[in-house]
């Protein structure tokens, strides 16, 4: 994973890559956003596309890691969350919930 690259579109393909490399890996991941000081609107569709996939393909993604405060502006901002959400394994259950 790109250490510490804001997950923003500039950094796209990055975590593109990196993503599609999870779900094309045939077993259960955990991808760890801790460390990663932004998010925007890209990242976030970035990790909402490779859970579907995920969940489709039967290959789920887990989030985990401690989410930076830019993390947590983005997901309010974007109206995913109306709360702070602290950790990738919050995320990951609101992610879910819009699935």
């Amino acid at each position: 994973m790109p250490d510490k690259d804001p997950m923003t579109i500039e950094n796209a393909l990055k975590y593109k890559k990196i993503l599609s490399e999870f779900a094309v890996s045939g077993k259960k991941t955990a991808f760890d956003l801790g460390g990663i000081p932004s998010i925007d609107a890209a990242g976030i569709q970035l990790l909402v596309s490779a859970m579907r996939e995920g969940a489709t393909s039967n290959r789920p993604l887990s989030l985990t890691g401690e989410l930076s405060p830019g993390f947590h502006s983005t997901i309010i901002l974007i109206g995913l969350a109306d709360k702070v959400c602290k950790t990738g394994e919050e995320l990951e259950s609101i992610i879910k919930a819009v699935l």
